[in-house]
């Protein structure tokens, strides 16, 4: 019920402020409009929802009513409003390719949300490769195999992992790292934004989305450090008794000889298969980043998480057993992403 128009005047509302009356057209028709969006302008393409239709951002159904003595034909849209994303500082400013009249809709790819509800032993299936392989199978389907991205000019990572303190092998039998020099850190796409909110994940930065994106879509957990905080090289090691450890939500945990943890020469950087720390995490001003990819005991993992009450998705992945034939696949598709959103 959207409709794509344009602005042809705007004036100040005679009771408020902040408040504008604009008069709207979708061509053939005429709509008068109360709006408090500050970036209104003449001759700009927007989204009219006439009155009666219902707004899906805010789960109401637009009625006819007086806004400050004045009563209009509808409103103008937000994305946050539409679904499209969580901006609400204004409504949509639409470009030449949409045509005045035409339903906004018409213009959007069809999409589908599937909510599944997985059983406990059910986590090959927690990711989106992982359902697409099941209904293969279950349908008689050949399954959309993915291309991956063979790097070139490789260079030898400055970062090397240390793992002559881990004691029991078993705890984290294998584990890749890679080094990336990047020139920034920006926002990622809006179409690749747009899927982790459909699924609820908030997006951060484009080194961050892309961990979360492969998270799902392969059901392979990543971690991204930025180098320039690590001092000395990484361990995977045991933790002391009583070692403190200050996670992402910036809690300080106790920990135990119990407990899994990626180290530096000075300080925890990672809960293992749990959660990273604030004091090395990725941010706007990285240049250098090391990604790990890894395989850690999912006993060692889900007895840590209980222990501290940590939910994170990692966990519910680590401790129902990741593949462990995934790992070079999860680091070529991190890379491919990594050099195209961040030269």
């Amino acid at each position: 019920d959207m409709i794509v128009c344009e602005l042809k005047s705007i004036k100040k509302h005679p009771n408020a402020d902040r408040l504008s009356l604009c008069e709207v057209t979708s061509g053939e028709e005429s709509y008068n409009v109360v709006c408090g969006a500050g970036n209104l302008y003449e001759g700009m393409k927007t989204v009219f929802a006439p009155n009666g239709t219902f707004i899906p951002g805010k789960m109401f159904k637009l009625e006819k009513k007086s806004i400050r003595g004045v009563e209009g034909d509808g409103m103008l849209c937000s994305e946050e409003e539409l679904c499209l994303s969580e901006n609400s500082e204004g409504i949509i400013d639409l470009g030449d390719i949409f045509e005045v009249g035409k339903s906004y809709g018409s213009y959007l790819e069809k999409d589908y949300i599937f909510e599944i509800g997985l059983t406990p032993n059910r986590g090959d299936c927690a990711s989106v490769r992982g359902i697409a392989r099941e209904l293969a199978a279950k349908l008689s389907r050949k399954l959309i195999k993915k291309i991956f991205f063979h790097e070139k000019d490789c260079f030898k990572s400055e970062m090397v992992w240390d793992l002559s303190n881990l004691s029991n092998k078993k705890d984290c039998p294998l584990i890749i790292g890679r080094e990336f020099k990047i020139e920034k850190n920006p926002k990622s796409p809006a179409n690749f934004v747009n899927k982790l909110i459909q699924i609820g994940v908030n997006p951060n930065s484009a080194l961050v989305d892309i961990t979360n994106y492969i998270l799902f879509d392969l059901g392979r957990p990543l971690h991204v450090f930025d180098l320039d905080k690590i001092e000395g090289n990484l361990k995977v090691r045991r933790a002391n008794n009583e070692e403190n450890f200050i996670g992402l939500d910036n809690k300080t945990y106790n920990l135990t000889d119990k407990d899994l943890v990626i180290a530096d020469d000075k300080k925890i950087v990672s809960l293992a298969g749990v959660m990273g720390s604030t004091n090395s995490c990725v941010d706007a001003n990285t240049k250098k980043v090391f990604l790990e990819v890894a395989y850690f005991d999912p006993d060692l993992i889900s007895n840590t998480g209980r222990r501290h009450n940590i939910i994170t998705d990692a966990r519910y992945r680590f401790e129902r057993g990741v593949d462990k034939n995934g790992l070079y696949e999860g680091l070529s598709y991190a890379t491919e992403m990594i050099t195209n959103f961040c030269n």
